[in-house]
Parts: C-alpha cells; structure tokens; sequence
C-alpha cells in the first residue's frame, strides 16, 4: 500500500513537471495567459458563448449589399489634378485630410481584405457579447464621419452590434445637425449624442461610454475603415476575460490619395521619458516562439484612439479622467490603469481598422496647455517615484499645476492598484529605458563668436546640420513636439498654417503663432519644450535623432541618424574649456560661415567654443536611479 502511495506520488509529480515544462516551452514571450486557446477548450470552458464556427461564416450586411465601383475601390488611391487645385487647398484646410478626395468615394466603398491568411481560417464562439460603438466629432467632413459609419454597418455581424454611440463635441457645421439627425434615422442602430459646449475628446468619450448600452464600448476615431472580420476577433477576447481590453491592428489610409495601406501587426506600444508615443516590432527572438500568426500580443501602452473594453469594467476604472483636457495623455493613463489594477491590453492582428491620420489639426482648443496638463496628472497619480524620470526629459512639466487629483489616487487605493515599478519591471521591461539617466545640459548650442546656434533646419534622419542666428525663438534651435502647441520645427510651420493667428500661452510663457515660437527671456533654457539634450552618453539628441559624424578628414558635415546609444559616431565631449570634440576622430565641432559647423582638429579658436547650460548633477543619487 505504501509502495502505491509511493509510486502514485512519484508518477504525479512526474506530470505536474511535464506539465510545466510544457508549458513554459509553448507559452512565448506573451505568456500562457495570451496564447490561442483551442476552439474546443473554448467552448468547454465557456458554453455560454455557444458553438465555435468559422470566422468566414458570421454574416454581415456586406456579403448581400451589391457596391458601385467607383474612385477608391478596394482602397486604391485617388488622385488629384498636380497642379493646385482651390479645392483641395479648401478641403485640407477646413478638415485637416484631402475631403475633397474624400467626398469622391463611395460611403460603402470596398478594401481588400488586409488579414494573414490564418486569420481567415479562425474559429470565434457564435454567441459573443454585444458592442456599443463610440464615435466622437467635432467638425468633421461628411464623408469620412458616415464613411466610418457605414463601414461598421456593413462589416459587423448584427447580433454583435448593439448601436453606434455619435457624440457630437460642438459641432457648427449645418451639415452635421438635423441632416445627420435625418440620414441616420435611415441606417439605424445610430444614437446621437450632442454636448452644449466643447468638452474635447476625453470627455466626449466617457459621456459616450455613459450613453452606451451595450456589454462592451469600442471606441474609433471619426475617420476610419472597419475592414473585413474586424469585429469578432475584439469581442471574443474580452469574452473570454472581461479585464482584458484590446486594440485592433491599425492599417494606414492616406489624408491625400485615401488610399488604404496595411500595417504591420505585430507590434507593442510604448512611450519614451518624453511622453512620445512610441511602437516597436515584438522582437525578432519573440517572432520565432510564436506558433500561431493570429496569437494576441501584449501591448504596454495603447495608440489611444481605437480599442474596446467591457463597460462595466470601464466604469470600475472610474472611466477618463474628469480631470483632463481635450487630448493627449489619456492613452496613457488608461494604459497604466489597466495594466496596475488588475487588467491587460492586447492588440490584435486579425482585428484590423484603417485610420487617417491628419496631415494637420484644423481647430484650435480652448486650452492651450491641456496636453502638459494631462501629462502631470498621470505621472502624480500613476508613475510614483518614476515621474522624477519625466520631469528630468520634458523639465517644463514640474512648473505645471495639475489640478485636484485626489479623487484618482483614491481610487488607485480603492482598485488596490500595483506601484509603477512593477508595470515597469513585468510590462514595458523591454520596450523603455530602465536606468536612470539625468540629462547633462538641455538647451540651444551656442557660439558667442559668431552668435549662431545649432539648428536643424527642420531636416529628417540623414540630415545636415545647419548654423542659424541665435533667434531666441523655440524654433527649429530648440525644438518643439508638444502635442496641443503643434509647434514643431519653424520649417514646419504649415502645420499651424490653417489656424488663424493661433496665439497661445503655454505654463512656460511660449507663445505660438504661425510664424515662429518664442519664449520669455526670463524662463531658463533647459525649461523650454524640446531642447537639445546633452546625455550621459555622451550625445547630443532631439528625441530620437543624434548627431552624428562618420567621416574622420578636416572639413566633414555632421548629420542626424537615429541614436543607436553605442557611443562610436555619436559620441561627443563637452569641455571645461567649452569645446565639442567627437571622441572617434578627436576633431572639435566649428563654426562656419557656409550655414553649417564642420569638425576641424582641435585649435581652440573662438569658432570653436559653444556654450551649453549644463544641469547640476550633484543631487544625483543611487537611490534616485531606482535600481
């Protein structure tokens, strides 16, 4: 008896070790929490979905409609007359994307079918929950509104499809007031949902997800394309764990041509120290586990403007925050909700939408500094000892008044929420830089000889570098990506070109008009948005781009490349007798007065001397670093 006890024991931890082993060798870099479960499991475990079919045999309203074939079919790219055309100019003025092209093609125009092949062969439960469909606008054109309209009409089974939730923000277009009430009483499933003041897409959005009756919100930008088999791929996943929210993969529709492209879809979300939103590939080591193309992928932070979520996990999470403005920084606010109380995002490759992104944004907002304001409140309430890490990148952001937060850092208490450092450690471990790295000197480069500056002339990766008069303007010397200013580079000034003499007053005292940027001379340098950044690396960078100089002969330019942060062409030293000297070829960055610095050997003559304002870097601590 004692021997089968024995044997039973030894034969059981046998299979318990297999077991694990297995599991461990099939589960991939996202975890056995995300990889495909088998149809049959699926419907052992959760029978109320019903029986599992094929995702092919869900009908949508598209496999019976009978489409025109017209400009933009299957997603080609229309073209426009070369030479200026009044209305295109009018078109993307007003709306920011080519309308008038938009306005060429059908509302129900067709898109080739962007899915991997095993997509196509997917099986999905019958009986899957249903979505309330949130779209927020304010001013949009016509067609590209009922254009995301009817793609979501089309491509959706009906018995998935609860409404779509239209959430006017204000809107003044007549078109857009009893003539959408009328042409969408004709489509159904359509609520419409008007605000009495502009409240800007945070707050448009949770008084949507308010509105909405269905068991899950999804939410689209008001100028996108549901492809084919987008909708059953989103829910099941929630479905299958209401604490999951998920994200479809995003192809690109061109704002000139609407011409429809696919995107790659294995892909994460994250961000860098600045608050840039950032995507990188899953890693190519990750790739080779991965034994089914369709398989979800874990995404640290969300792109922000599509994704679904259960609706009463949303209001769990206590919705946006109320205490945000407009956009920019929502994403990620939700996304580190998500991930530290209890929940995970997932984006997924056989979900796919088409969006357009905006060559520009053709309003201007009611406050200037939503975005910094928003940026402050995630980081208070959200990033713990890790906002230090923030501040240090974009240093304006310490001057900013976040407002009241204490209702949000109740409810992280009450959600019993995990700290930062975890999200950093077993989230975004591989997709941010962990180690703590004050800058050494944020701000303009300077020759007091000849009173130029380095100045990027608005050029992309590849670049030279150029030599401007030192302006004082928080132009192309001192580099701008601030979201809501949409100062970027003064070369880029098209950008504000539609708005009319935008003038406005951000925490630092910059004021933007669509001529230049320029700042209060009261205001230190290292606190203007985007400057050139001095680190302990030793580069010299603007977000992601570096100096860069890869010839050693006397006279050579220096370009942008992207930072790869292995020192070698990028590496530069900052003088106690104030000159820049590239450690690879021992030359020393020069003035010139051909509009760009050169590197010559070192002579120490006065083109050759810059000045930086270097950051105090005595406070700088072990514990600080956080390892």
């Amino acid at each position: 008896m004692r021997l089968s006890l024995k044997r039973t024991c030894k034969c059981s931890a046998i299979f318990i070790a297999a077991a694990i082993l297995y599991l461990f060798l099939n589960c991939g870099f996202d975890g056995c929490h995300n990889y495909r479960l088998d149809p049959k499991h699926v419907a052992r475990s959760h029978p109320q979905l019903g029986e599992m079919i094929n995702i092919e045999d869900f009908w949508t309203p598209e496999k019976v409609k009978v489409f025109p074939k017209g400009p933009g079919t299957n997603g080609e790219p229309v073209q426009t007359d070369p030479i200026n055309n009044p209305d295109k100019e009018r078109a993307y003025s007003e709306y920011g994307f080519n309308q008038f092209i938009s306005d060429k093609i059908s509302l129900d125009r067709t898109l080739k079918d962007t899915r991997h092949s095993a997509c196509k062969e997917r099986k999905y439960p019958k009986t899957l929950p249903k979505a309330s469909v949130v779209i927020v606008f304010h001013n949009e054109g016509w067609s590209t509104l009922l254009r995301t309209v009817h793609s979501v009409l089309n491509r959706s089974p009906p018995e998935m499809l609860e409404e779509i939730v239209m959430v006017d923000d204000f809107s003044n277009k007549e078109f857009l007031k009893q003539k959408l009430d009328d042409y969408t009483k004709e489509l159904g499933k359509i609520k419409i949902v008007r605000t009495k003041e502009r409240v800007g897409l945070i707050k448009a959005r949770s008084i949507g997800a308010i509105n909405a009756v269905g068991d899950i919100v999804l939410f689209l930008d008001a100028h996108c394309e549901a492809n084919v088999g987008w909708l059953p791929p989103l829910l099941e996943r929630i479905a299958l764990d209401r604490r999951t929210a998920v994200c479809p993969t995003i192809d690109f529709i061109d704002h000139n041509t609407f011409e429809y492209k696919p995107m790659d879809p294995y892909i994460r979300g994250t961000f860098n120290w600045r608050f840039d939103y950032k995507e990188r590939p899953v890693r190519a080591e990750d790739m080779k586990k991965r034994k089914d193309p369709t398989q979800e992928v874990k995404s640290p932070v969300m792109a922000g403007g599509l994704f679904a979520i259960n609706r009463e996990f949303f209001h769990e999470l206590g919705l946006y925050d109320p205490g945000m403005f407009i956009w920019g920084g929502e994403q990620y606010e939700l996304s580190f909700k998500l991930w530290q109380c209890g929940g995970q995002l997932e984006n997924i490759p056989c979900s796919r939408v088409g969006h357009v992104y905006r060559h520009h944004v053709p309003y201007s907002y009611p406050k200037a500094d939503a975005t910094l304001v928003n940026f402050k409140r995630v980081a208070e309430v959200w990033m713990d000892e890790y906002k230090e890490w923030l501040y240090d990148k974009k240093p304006e952001l310490k001057y900013v008044d976040p407002g009241d937060i204490s209702d949000r850092v109740a409810l992280r208490k009450k959600l019993k929420c995990k700290s930062f450092k975890w999200y950093m450690e077993n989230v975004a471990n591989d997709t941010v830089r962990s180690i703590y790295e004050p800058l050494k000197a944020n701000g303009p480069i300077r020759n007091p000889a000849t009173n130029l500056c380095v100045d990027s002339m608005g050029r992309k990766v590849g670049g030279e570098l150029g030599l401007m008069h030192c302006h004082g303007m928080m132009g192309n010397q001192v580099v701008s990506v601030d979201t809501i200013s949409r100062c970027i580079d003064r070369v880029l000034a098209d950008c504000l070109s539609t708005m009319d003499q935008l003038s406005i007053n951000i925490v630092v005292n910059v004021v933007i008009d669509t001529t230049y940027c320029k700042y209060d001379p009261k205001t230190p340098l290292s606190h203007v948005v985007g400057a050139f950044q001095y680190t302990l690396l030793d580069e010299f960078r603007q977000d992601e781009n570096c100096l860069d100089v890869s010839q050693s002969f006397s006279g050579a330019k220096i370009t942008f490349y992207g930072c790869h942060e292995l020192k070698g062409n990028q590496e530069f030293k900052y003088t106690k007798d104030k000159k820049i000297i590239h450690v690879v070829t021992n030359n020393c960055v020069t003035a010139t007065d051909k509009g760009y610095p050169v590197m010559e050997s070192c002579s120490g003559k006065p083109e050759q001397i810059w000045e930086i304002q270097l950051n105090d870097l005595s406070k700088f601590t072990k514990k600080k670093a956080l390892n």
